[in-house]
């Protein structure tokens, strides 16, 4: 049964997904490069330059979604083609050897490459956004300490210029009256 010819729609939802992937890889990166610059911007107390950057890994972050979605549809095509509901890679390469076309050959191995490339720029994406989520939680913290301490100051200074209760009375034991 070797050398039969590929369905076309197989074929075409082959070719959707490799495009589809190229486009989730170029907006990963795209990501990836928003929050590598988001976290410099954090690095160097540029909070307003960070929120920026924030905003526009939110876009990009939509946009992912939108092609993630594409791609699902693709895949489901594909399966649907294949026979294979929850379409893998080893159910491509089963479908592969059945057929001798080079240009299916060449989407499979794209695909995979294009796999191999997404999981690698996920991972480090993965690693930044962690990381500047440390940073933002420990920025917070100390925020929080400062605004811990002004309140205690205030309070102290506020009692100190409150007159006594009762005449010779302080409010302070290191105040004497």
């Amino acid at each position: 049964m070797a050398g039969q010819r590929a369905p076309e729609e197989a074929v075409s939802a082959l070719e959707q997904l490799v495009a589809g992937y190229t486009g989730q890889l170029e907006g990963y990166r795209e990501w990836l490069a928003l929050a590598r610059r988001a976290q410099e911007r954090l690095d160097q107390g540029d909070l307003d330059g960070f929120l920026r950057l924030h905003a526009e890994k939110d876009e990009v972050a939509a946009r992912v979604r939108e092609l993630e979605q594409r791609v699902r549809e693709c895949r489901e095509r594909l399966g649907q083609a294949l026979g294979s509901p929850d379409l893998t890679l080893q159910d491509l390469a089963r479908a592969q050897s059945k057929w001798s076309e080079p240009a299916v050959d060449e989407a499979v191995a794209e695909l995979r490459s294009l796999l191999a490339d997404l999981e690698a720029v996920i991972r480090e994406l993965e690693q930044v956004e962690a990381s500047t989520e440390r940073q933002l939680r420990e920025r917070l913290r100390g925020l929080r300490r400062e605004l811990t301490e002004t309140r205690t100051t205030r309070r102290a200074v506020r009692s100190y210029r409150q007159p006594a209760l009762e005449p010779g009375e302080s409010r302070f034991i290191d105040r004497k009256g």
